[in-house]
């Protein structure tokens, strides 16, 4: 069966005629939803059938639909509702409890909605994003929705002036990180703002990723100076303050609770687009989404109403901002590469989950595969490794493709079998095309176009960052006053008093802490006891390769010394031959110039030497030829014996151990009989000759 005919595409018996169907994949494309009308399908894509379930209350004129992270949750919206809906992946029949996975329902009342995003931090996907024509951006929290107000960032006509806010914002999405939301507004064409950071009321963070914050924080202020704006002074101390409150409040708890102060956050930009392309000067955005190249590094796509796809790379590092009006810090792109997809209409960017470096873009009468894992590939390992010099020999240059469609294209997604597919969705076609070759999202190892050269790499049983922390823990201890302090009017009293029993009580107290302190401490001695003899042993072997090495250096050395000699008398007999050529050579001028050798005449003799000569160099030439195969062989023959040597060295390499330990022990054994009888020689002396 292929994906075609699979029958989780076939058209729903209930869906009305004309109506856009959905189709989403989980991250892992091991999982499939097809959305219709009210009717929502999912399988395993492993398996030849599906599961479907039909919303209670009706919903009609779907505009999209978004799928969380987790694959556990789908965002069904139109201009004026939105519904969260569960995917029942662990049930075959839930007609029965359909209404127990209609989770949430919102109507907006007010402005229209225009797009909705899972936030991709939030604990559990319990918040979504989502943008109303108005140009507000609202964070919702839908599993508290009743009892949390929700946040609304960019507000034109409540909290923060006209001034400050971002206007015609055509399009949202989420950068890799999950904590930049960039926004597209096309009032002026094309510019790109952020919201940094964009928060959730409950958030979960990977440890990797705090941590490359914390760095990144401790870096942007490290390089502030007298000269840095006060504005870029106080964001940057402010974001430190955030991230190490994030960073301790991880230590303790897992789930981030978010302040609603620090969850008002403001825009920043416009960014700068440099080398700005003149042929999209009068160009107006359509869409915006984040394109990964690793699991830290990502492109930001933008595409334009003249078919034109921009490629852009943020090339500084921004700043959070919670107060500044307008504020512009490091807000810059670099334009990597410009395709021209001839289409007049762009309708959407869809990133998929299953390579690094690949998109699609769906247009009117098909989908665009764009494919820049050559390139980025080779970028995101420069930008890893610092090191851009594999970049200058690659050529920015994607692979495109075209798929045709009878109608208009709803969707684009992964579908994880045997071979692996891209699959397009519309409302009347399926079609799939087999996944190119590149990098995948699920492995971890990312090469790029070079091969690095083999690097010795120490192995210890405890890595040194748990060690580091189990120390911060041991200062930390150290530094605690103990849980209980003696009163002073208690530490006045003799312990020979009626109330002893208190101050031993309280002494018991502080010696438990003490000795916890204590045990924390021992802890750490002996892990760093452990540590510094595997790093004994380590340097043992370091030392040895390196005696090695120097041995080899001076073997080296020697016949250097003896080639250079060699090399210097071979170079003084090649000048004398260099001399006497010149002077032969001067000589047949003179005689080649001269008039009375060009009259005389050719005799037999001179014939007959010439043909000898030419009889010797054909004869030498000759000799060269096999001296160069004979050479050959005797280098091939000279390998065959080193090679043999070395496996009959092996076999023996056991005896010679063997024999050397042997040899060692009678060594000690001689030095022991040896101080045997210098002792009984001195007690011999020591006794009388005669009784």
């Amino acid at each position: 069966m292929t994906v075609e005919t699979h029958p989780i595409f076939r058209p729903s018996l209930t869906a009305q005629s004309g109506s856009d169907r959905f189709f989403l994949t989980t991250s892992d494309g091991g999982r499939a939803v097809v959305v219709q009308d009210s009717c929502i399908r999912w399988c395993n894509v492993s398996e030849p059938g599906y599961h479907s379930m039909t919303l209670e209350r009706a919903f009609k004129d779907v505009k999209h639909v978004v799928m969380s992270n987790s694959g556990e949750f789908l965002c069904l919206y139109n201009d004026d509702e939105l519904r969260i809906i569960e995917v029942p992946w662990a049930y075959t029949e839930v007609s029965s409890m359909a209404n127990a996975f209609q989770l949430f329902r919102f109507v907006s009342d007010e402005a229209r909605i225009k797009q909705v995003l899972f936030h991709p931090l939030a604990y559990q996907q319990e918040t979504v994003v989502i943008l109303k024509d108005d140009d507000s951006i609202t964070i919702m929290n839908w599993q508290d929705f009743g009892d949390s107000k929700p946040d609304v960032l960019n507000l034109s006509n409540g909290t923060y002036s006209l001034d400050s806010s971002i206007t015609d914002v055509e399009c949202i999405t989420f950068s890799q990180d999950g904590l930049t939301l960039y926004v597209l507004s096309v009032s002026e064409g094309a510019d790109i703002y952020a919201f940094y950071p964009c928060l959730a009321p409950r958030m979960q963070f990977d440890k990797q990723g705090l941590d490359r914050l914390m760095y990144k924080s401790l870096i942007q202020y490290d390089v502030l100076n007298v000269g840095t704006d006060s504005e870029v002074k106080r964001n940057t101390i402010k974001q430190l303050k955030f991230v190490s409150g994030l960073h301790k409040q991880q230590n303790s708890q897992r789930i981030l609770e978010i302040p609603e102060a620090q969850r008002q956050v403001r825009g920043q930009g416009p960014f700068t687009i440099a080398p700005f392309p003149k042929q999209i000067y009068s160009s107006t955005g359509t869409g915006i989404a984040s394109l990964p190249i690793n699991d830290q590094n990502e492109l930001l796509i933008m595409s334009l109403d003249d078919g034109n796809i921009a490629i852009l790379l943020q090339d500084l590092d921004v700043t959070m901002n919670w107060d500044s009006a307008r504020y512009n810090y490091n807000n810059s792109f670099a334009l990597v590469e410009l395709i021209t997809l001839g289409s007049q209409e762009i309708q959407q960017i869809v990133v998929g989950d299953h390579k690094y470096g690949q998109f699609s873009v769906m247009t009117p009468e098909g989908v665009f595969s764009i494919d820049t894992s050559k390139w980025s590939g080779v970028m995101a390992s420069c930008l890893t490794e610092s090191d851009l010099r594999p970049l200058a020999e690659t050529k920015l240059e994607s692979e495109v493709t075209f798929t045709e469609l009878k109608d208009s294209p709803k969707s684009v997604a992964w579908w994880n079998t045997t071979p692996q597919s891209v699959v397009k969705v519309s409302n009347r076609e399926v079609k799939s095309k087999q996944v190119s070759e590149g990098v995948s999202k699920q492995d971890d190892d990312i090469t790029g176009s070079r091969q690095e050269p083999e690097k010795y790499n120490a192995h210890y049983s405890q890595p040194i960052a748990e060690i580091m922390q189990l120390n911060q823990k041991f200062q930390l201890e150290s530094s605690k006053a103990p849980s209980k302090v003696i009163p002073p009017r208690e530490r006045q009293k003799p312990l020979k008093n009626e109330a002893s029993e208190i101050q031993l009580d309280l002494l018991t107290e502080a010696s438990k802490d003490f000795v916890s302190k204590i045990a924390v401490g021992q802890t750490l001695g002996v892990t760093l006891h452990n540590r510094i003899y595997e790093q004994q042993l380590d340097l043992t072997h370091q030392l040895k390769a390196s005696g090695e090495l120097m041995e080899k250096q001076q073997t080296i050395l020697t016949h250097f010394h003896s080639q250079s000699s060699r090399s210097d008398a071979v170079h003084a007999r090649h000048s004398t031959l260099m001399s006497r050529f010149n002077k032969f050579k001067d000589n047949l001028g003179q005689i080649q110039n001269s008039q009375r050798f060009k009259d005389l005449e050719i005799s037999k003799e001179e014939v007959e030497w010439f043909k000898e000569i030419r009889k010797q160099v054909l004869t030498f030439n000759r000799d060269v030829h096999n001296q160069k195969r004979l050479q050959d062989q005797l280098i091939h023959l000279k390998q065959e014996m080193n090679r043999i040597a070395q496996v009959t060295g092996d076999q023996n390499s056991q005896a010679r151990d063997e024999w050397h330990e042997l040899r060692h022990m009678l060594e000690e054994d001689t030095i022991i009989l040896q101080d045997c009888n210098n002792q009984l020689k001195s007690a011999a002396r020591q006794v009388p000759a005669q009784p």
